[in-house]
């Protein structure tokens, strides 16, 4: 993963159980061009980031930069699930719903897209409250357009995004892939009312800081992204992301003295991590040669609060 002027750069790492990451702490990429074939589903009702007139606009943005590394995730939340299926007096619902969601990954690990697609179609059949099932299909259809430059799987993939957060107002990842789904269909303004209106709904989320923190960096505001960054890690100082991205500002602004100490503090809480790793290594030479910095101010920034309207 690079890091500078990419909006999934050193910020979006996979998490335990992700798409991406591998048991040994690398990460896959994908190059098919397989379809994924005429999975319908009925639009989303509310619009949550979307201004009045605005038009949109599809393709593949290759100019802007924008890497999708959305993560297909299938949680492990067996007891909750079980507990569930007692109080219904239903058994094997919850656990069927996992495992198409585990064999979806299997198959989008393989390329086979169409075949995830309509596995992760069953899952959320079968549980239509389960929000990774949502996320899982959009990530399914993400991943196609931009293969493809396709304005109906872009609309399909904005369509399940929406749905999952329908079900969970918090989910990092959905989030993640709506922003850079708006900012690759050329609407940046919504990419920021999205993830904005997420802080103002959530503000003792870290999470929704650091995603916010990324996207001001990619638009060229580093003094906001490093105040959303400050106060996230006030909010969990033991974040690796959040020390990760804030080591990537100060890197850029040639405070490598600082920045090789967050780089240092995140790699130590997650080792999972081989381009800060490299990061650290690059840096340490060019410390050695260089006076310490002074440490980056500590000024908090508060998000404005903003209207209901998801984006």
């Amino acid at each position: 993963m690079l890091l500078c002027g990419n909006l999934f750069g050193l910020y979006g790492f996979a998490g335990p159980g992700s798409f991406f990451q591998l048991a040994d702490g690398q990460y896959r990429r994908f190059a098919s061009k397989t379809g994924l074939g005429p999975i319908r589903l009925a639009f989303f009702g509310g619009r949550r980031y979307r201004s009045p007139r605005e038009t949109v606009s599809f393709g593949t943005s290759a100019s802007r930069n924008v890497e999708l590394t959305t993560q297909i995730r299938c949680r492990r939340a067996l007891s909750l699930c079980l507990a569930a299926v007692a109080a219904a007096g239903i058994s094997g619902c919850g656990m069927a719903t996992q495992g198409l969601n585990t064999e979806g990954v299997r198959l989008h690990q393989q390329g086979d897209y169409q075949a995830a697609g309509q596995r992760f179609m069953k899952a959320i059949t079968n549980d239509p409250a389960n929000a990774d099932g949502y996320y899982n299909l959009a990530a399914t259809y993400h991943r196609v357009a931009r293969q493809t430059g396709s304005e109906n799987d872009y609309a399909q993939a904005e369509n399940f995004y929406n749905q999952c957060l329908d079900r969970d107002m918090n989910h990092v990842d959905c989030y993640r892939g709506l922003a850079v789904l708006l900012s690759e269909t050329q609407r940046p303004d919504a990419s920021q009312r999205l993830l904005e209106g997420w802080v103002s709904r959530s503000p003792q989320l870290a999470d929704a800081k650091i995603e916010l923190a990324r996207l001001k960096q990619e638009l060229g505001d580093r003094y906001q992204a490093e105040q959303y960054l400050l106060s996230a890690l006030t909010q969990e100082p033991d974040n690796p992301r959040a020390l990760t991205a804030l080591a990537s500002l100060r890197e850029a602004s040639g405070d490598h003295a600082q920045a090789l100490a967050n780089y240092q503090r995140s790699l130590g809480l997650n080792r999972f991590q081989p381009e800060v790793a490299s990061r650290i290594a690059s840096l340490r030479s060019a410390v050695r040669s260089a006076p310490l910095s002074a440490s980056q101010s500590d000024t908090r920034f508060a998000a404005q609060p903003t209207n209901w309207s998801r984006y």
